[in-house]
């Protein structure tokens, strides 16, 4: 490996690392609050396919991710797009390599595994006449 590609897979490894310590879901009041201040110029070049991506995805769960650089990430897993920016900078679709890189990090960090989706129970349990509910979580475990 060329000292290029090293340092190329360095910084890589600390996008991961900073995108995964920062990563969470972002609602859609969120994100047209963030876009309102990065556009407050409706006139900007970007603004519009901003606003796009935001109208195409409403449905979805949004992910956000800032780095150490000021990059921020956000992220649609539903239909595995994203958008990156450096405010005031710079701003851009994510390509293919980003996109499948945030696909792992949100299955793996955010989203339950194949074991844990379903399995979590919760039970609420009423008792006429009593002045609490009575709430636990529980495991599923089949019939």
């Amino acid at each position: 490996m060329n000292s290029k590609q090293h340092n190329l897979e360095d910084i890589l490894n600390t996008w991961r690392m900073e995108v995964e310590k920062s990563i969470r879901q972002m609602c859609i009041e969120e994100l047209n609050a963030l876009w309102e201040s990065l556009f407050a110029d409706h006139a900007h070049p970007w603004s519009e396919p901003f606003r796009q991506f935001i109208d195409e995805n409403a449905g979805s769960t949004f992910y956000h991710a800032t780095t150490n650089n000021r990059n921020h990430v956000i992220y649609c897993r539903a239909k595995e797009t994203g958008i990156w920016f450096v405010p005031g900078i710079s701003i851009g679709l994510m390509q293919t390599e980003a996109l499948k890189e945030m696909k792992e990090i949100v299955d793996r960090l955010l989203l339950p595994t194949k074991e844990e989706r379903g399995k979590r129970l919760l039970v609420a349990s009423v008792v006429p006449g009593a002045e609490r509910v009575q709430v636990s979580l529980g495991v599923y475990r089949g019939r």
